[in-house]
C-alpha cells in the first residue's frame, strides 16, 4: 500500500494563516448587536451616535446614568417591558442577576408631541441589552427603540 506524504511547505502556511485572518475579521464584524457594532458605547459620544443611528437625537448635556441589579425574579411589569424588549431583538433574562448601567437622555425633538420625551439605554460590558423611548408625562407613552 501506498501513502503519500503530506508535505507543509510555507505557501500552504501562508494561505491558512489569511484564511484564519479572514475569519477572525468575519467574526469580528459579525459579533456587533444592534446596529452599534462600529460605536463606542463606553462613552457618551458612542451612545448618542447610536441612538441618532436609530433615528433620536439625544441631547448630551442631558445624560443621567445609574447603576442598576436587573432582578433576579420578574414582577408582572417586568416581564412586559422584558416582552418589549424581545420584540427588538434584546432580552433581559439572559442578564438576570446582572449589574449594568441606564444612561437616560432627554430627545431634542418627539414627532407629534408636546411632553418631554427621553431614550433609554441598559449597558452592559460596551453593548446594548435593552432600551426604550418614553414620555415623562404621567399618561405618556413607552416604545422601543426604533
Amino acid at each position: 500500500m501506498y501513502v503519500k506524504s503530506f508535505k507543509f511547505s510555507r505557501r500552504l502556511a501562508v494561505a491558512c494563516l489569511a484564511a484564519l485572518g479572514i475569519l477572525l475579521i468575519a467574526l469580528v464584524l459579525l459579533s456587533g448587536r444592534g446596529g452599534g457594532a462600529s460605536t463606542d458605547l463606553d462613552t457618551t459620544e458612542g451612545r448618542v451616535s447610536y441612538l441618532k443611528e436609530l433615528g433620536w437625537e439625544a441631547d448630551p448635556a442631558s445624560e443621567v446614568a445609574q447603576d442598576v441589579i436587573i432582578p433576579s425574579t420578574f414582577t408582572e411589569v417586568l416581564e412586559n417591558y422584558n416582552q418589549l424588549q424581545q420584540e427588538q431583538g434584546f432580552d433581559l433574562t439572559e442578564y438576570r442577576g446582572v449589574r449594568c448601567t441606564v444612561y437616560t437622555y432627554t430627545l431634542v425633538y418627539y414627532p407629534n408631541s408636546d411632553c418631554e420625551a427621553q431614550a433609554c439605554l441598559y449597558i452592559y460590558k460596551g453593548q446594548v441589552i435593552a432600551g426604550d423611548i418614553h414620555s415623562t408625562a404621567v399618561d405618556g407613552f413607552m416604545h422601543g427603540l426604533q
